[in-house]
This record gives C-alpha cells, structure tokens and sequence, in this order.
C-alpha cells in the first residue's frame, strides 16, 4: 500500500480481538509507505486486544515507512505494543494545509523541513527517480503521482493526489458576513442561512491563524459575533478548519455570539473533545424552549421560568459531555433580573421523573445576563431559589423548588427552607390558602387563636369552608405539629371543597401497609384515597400515621396532589 491518504473514520469493536488503523488494521505483513491519516481511529469492545493506531492496528512487523498522522486524532500512530516503523511521525493541521513549514522528515537518508505536501512529494520523487534508474525490482512500475495542495473547503486543505479540485469561486458580493475576532484584530468572512441555521464559511487560512495567534498573545478566546443577524437564527453551523485551527492554537477557547445575544464559550478541553469526537462541522444550537413542548410534570415544577435547550454536534455525532472542559454559557435576562438565580440542568430520573441538578449561576448587571459554567448540554432552566439548606440530591429538592416557586412555602430565613423540621398546622393551613390564591372569609373563631396572628385570614377560609375543624376540645391547636394521617384528612377535604374526583382511589387498600391498624378510624377513609392516588407512598412500607410530617414530606405530598388529582 502505497501514496496514499485516508480521512474517515476506523471503529473496531468485535468481541474478537481489535486492531484498528487509519491505513492498514493488522499490519503484520503489509508494506505500507508515503501514507497519511486524518480520521480517527478507535479500538474498543470485550476482546482482549484492543489495538488501535492512526496508521496500523498492529506496526510490529511488516514494513511501514515514511507515514504520518495529524496530531489531534489523540491516536498514537501504531497500536499494539512494539512499533517497527520507519520515519513515521504526527503532523499538525497547519503542517497539513501548508500554513506551517516546520514539519521534519526524512527520505533516503537526508533529513528536510517543510510542509506535508513537500514530504509526500520528495518521497514520490525520490522513488520516481529509482525507478528510472531501474532501482526498482519491478520494471513495470509506474511513475508515483505527486500531490497537491487543495482549498480548506476540500479534504480540510490538506494533500490530494494528483491535481487538486478548483478552490470554490468567491462570493463576489456576499450578502452576509460575521467578523470573527479576538486580539484587536478580526476578519469577516461570508456566511448562508436556512431556516433556523446560519452556516459559517472558512476564511482566508492565514488571516484566522493570524486571528488565533493573537487571542493567545491577548489570553482570550477567538469570537464568532452573530449578533447583527435576525433573531430568528439559533443554530450555527462552523466549518471544520475554524473548530480545528482554533483547536491547535493557544487561543483560550472559542465563544460563539448567537443572533439573540446568547454566547457559548468552549475552552480548549471541550475543543479537543469535539475534535476527537470526529470530523466534521462544529454545530451548536442555544433555542428557547416553549411550554407547550415541556411536560405537566416539568411545567409543574419549574413553573413559568425560561427553558433553553443547548446542544452541540460534530458532524452527525452529538457531544453531550466534553471530555472535562467547559462551556460558558451566557443568557440576556427576559424581563427583570431575579433576585436569587440558579441553573438548573433538567432531565429524567430513572422513575421518569424530573430531575433537577443546580449549577451555580452569576447576574452580570452591566450585560443584564445571567452566566454559567457546564460540562455538557442538555435542558436548562433559569430559576429563582435562595436556600442553601437543600442539596440537589435530596429526594425532595424537586418539592422544595415547587412549593417555593408556587409562593406556597416561604423559608425559616430567607436563605433556608429546613426541610426536615416538623411542619405546623398553623403552617398548612397558610400553605392552602395561599394555594387558593388567599381568598377572604369569616370563618370558626377558635379559641387559641388571635385574630391578629398571620395566619388568621387562612384559617378563616379554611373553616368556613370546613376543610379545617378543629379539635374536639374546641381549639385548633396551630402550633402543633400536623401528623400524617391529620395532613391526610385536611387534603381530602380541601380536594371535595375543589369539586376533584374523591371516588377513585378511594377503595385502596391499607393492608398493603404493615401497620394499616395504627390509622385512626376518622382517617381512614382520606389516608386510603391519598394512598390510592400515590400522595402518600409509606416509608419502608409504613404509613406512619401518627408521626409528625415534615416540611419536606408536606412539599412532596402537594406536588403529587397538584400533579395527581388537581390535574384531573
């Protein structure tokens, strides 16, 4: 095998054992010489051998010469663990598309620099030149042919064999160009849309080298700027010799500037991430998500805070985790800045249900935009929640962000929900009333109750439409802590007062619990119907009638009533 190039993609993942290779995959008797890779190369899978190399699967016999792979692959030429090669080394991109002059190579013996083209040329001729002396064994071999140099808009401007195809004709008036910048320096460079989708041209080569040298003399990331484009574009489309040019510089990263004012700034990490992950175009898209394509569940929790989805491809292939790096994400503010903003990155938990991990979130006042960091994409949600005291992990931090979001739970401080201290009865009613959207009433005067207490107009609704009655004794007991069968009867009656369904669920069967006894007989109808519409779920296959119910247990059971039943 010989003069030639390859610029897929090589997978091996048989449960045999593996040898993968840009040129040749078992190289134990081939004779390979003059060639280059530019795709990745990957070895993976149950067998035990997994040899993967940007030349050869396996180089420790046969004969491989004078062969080269581009750096950024990350695939080391020669899988296996002997290398018998000869003058074979990794090349960059810019010794590749000629830009760079510094590539060292030998042929027959003489050691030269230059570019990629002019080692794959010295060697066609030193070998045309042995074959006209007939120092070739084969007299009927022909001449090698040379290579060429094409445009970056063909193989990625690296060498071709035989004449190269004509570079495409440039726009003689383009109607639409970006600048792409950094370091007080910039170009612009012509770009087409369709639909949603804006697609970036490649540059004059030298002049985005020039661009990325400066971004790392400045420290800084090259800038793709869609701002001056219609507000109706958010995905852009990078050509593959910008992600890769950038990629192989010192530039910080690069940050793409959506029409919108939405920016996205990958650092050099996640650009190695995109660049192994294969090669084709960079493209990224920063969309609004409307309500109607979320889910109850999402739309429940979250309420009425903006959804953005982002997502990132190299080529066909997705890239939703990037290798360790990071993205900067920057979102315009919609409306006033909140006063305490989180993001959440939203998904399904293995239940189905939504599953909520914050990320620290900034408010920059002089941009009006909210900043974050993430190591891969997916849905995000801008919202307002100040406590510090509620890990993402906990089982109930979904609740908690319903019932603060809702204005049905305010914090024990302003920075603190306690989720685990008991839950008043003075409190629940305060909860439903405020869930009621605090409606007036003249309801039962209690006797341990002050009509000045902040809670007073709550309990008035409540009583006097009987969803609270009182003890027997006469009084209501508002600081007391409320048991969870006492939460039981309270919701059940709220749910009649609402005109919901109390019929189905209602013949669920307490047996299913251990101690289905402990339930007091003036609860045992409402505990039933919690149970039958999933609000109340045990604990270790315990009702726990009698226990005192928690500020989180009460905003998990509300979600899963306004979820469950109030949806019905």
């Amino acid at each position: 095998m010989t003069n030639c190039r390859f610029n897929g993609e090589v997978t091996a993942t048989k449960s045999t054992d593996n040898y993968a290779g840009g040129i040749a995959g078992y190289g134990n008797t081939s004779n390979v010489s003059n060639c280059y890779n530019i795709g990745p190369v990957s070895a993976t899978g149950v067998a035990s051998l997994n040899y993967a190399g940007g030349i050869a699967g396996d180089g420790s016999q046969g004969t491989v010469s004078n062969c080269y792979w581009l750096d950024s692959i990350s695939t080391p030429g020669f899988g296996g663990t002997t290398d018998n090669s000869l003058n074979c080394s990794s090349f960059t991109a810019g010794q590749g598309r000629g830009t760079s002059k510094d590539f060292t190579y030998v042929i027959g013996n003489i050691t030269n620099t230059g570019t990629l083209l002019d080692t794959l040329n010295a060697w066609v001729d030193h070998y045309n030149a042995k074959n006209s002396e007939g120092g070739n064994t084969n007299n009927e071999t022909p001449d090698f042919l040379h290579w060429s140099q094409p445009h970056i808009s063909y193989n990625q401007g690296h060498p071709v064999l035989g004449d190269a195809p004509p570079a495409p004709a440039p726009d003689p008036d383009p109607s639409l160009t970006v600048p792409i910048r950094a370091g007080g320096q910039s170009v612009y460079t012509p770009v087409s849309t369709s639909g949603t989708t804006v697609t970036v041209q490649a540059p004059y080569l030298p002049s985005l080298e020039n661009i990325a040298s400066a971004a790392a003399e400045a420290k800084e990331s090259v800038v793709i700027d869609f701002s001056s484009l219609n507000d109706s574009f958010d995905t852009v489309l990078v050509h593959r010799s910008i992600l890769s040019t950038v990629a192989e510089s010192a530039a910080l990263g690069l940050r793409l500037v959506m029409p919108d004012g939405k920016q996205v700034n990958f650092d050099q990490v996640a650009l190695s991430a995109f660049e192994k992950t294969g090669s084709g175009d960079l493209k990224l898209s920063v969309r609004t998500v409307a309500s109607g394509e979320l889910s109850r569940g999402q739309i429940n929790i979250i309420g009425s805070a903006p959804v953005y989805e982002l997502s990132v491809f190299v080529g066909e292939k997705e890239v939703t985790d990037f290798g360790g790096g990071l993205a900067g994400v920057t979102i315009p503010v919609v409306g006033g800045p909140v006063a305490d903003p989180v993001v959440w990155r939203m998904a399904f938990d293995a239940r189905g249900e939504v599953d909520l991990k914050a990320l620290p979130c900034s408010y920059d006042a002089g941009t009006n935009s909210y900043g974050f960091e993430t190591t891969g994409f997916s849905l995000y949600v801008i919202g307002d929640y100040p406590f510090v005291d509620t890990a993402d992990s906990a089982w109930y931090y979904e609740d908690t962000v319903f019932t603060y979001g809702h204005g049905l739970f305010q914090g024990k401080t302003r920075t603190t929900f306690a989720p685990l201290l008991d839950m008043r009865r003075c409190e629940l009613v305060t909860v439903l009333w405020r869930l009621e959207g605090k409606p007036q009433a003249s309801g039962k005067d209690f006797p341990d109750v002050k009509g000045d207490e902040y809670f007073a107009d709550a309990l008035a609704w409540a009583s006097a439409n009987e969803i609270i009655l009182g003890y027997k004794s006469g009084g209501f007991g508002p600081y007391d802590s409320i048991t969870r069968q006492q939460f039981a009867l309270v919701m059940y009656r709220y749910a009649k007062y609402k005109g919901y369904d109390v019929e189905q669920g209602a013949g669920f069967d307490l047996a299913a619990f251990a101690d289905e006894g402990d339930v007091s007989d003036f609860a045992q109808l409402a505990v039933g119907w919690l149970c039958g519409n999933d609000i109340i779920r045990g604990n270790k296959g315990r009702i726990l009638p009698h226990k005192s119910a928690s500020r989180a247990e009460i905003a998990a059971m509300l979600r899963r009533f306004s979820e469950g039943v109030a949806k019905k």
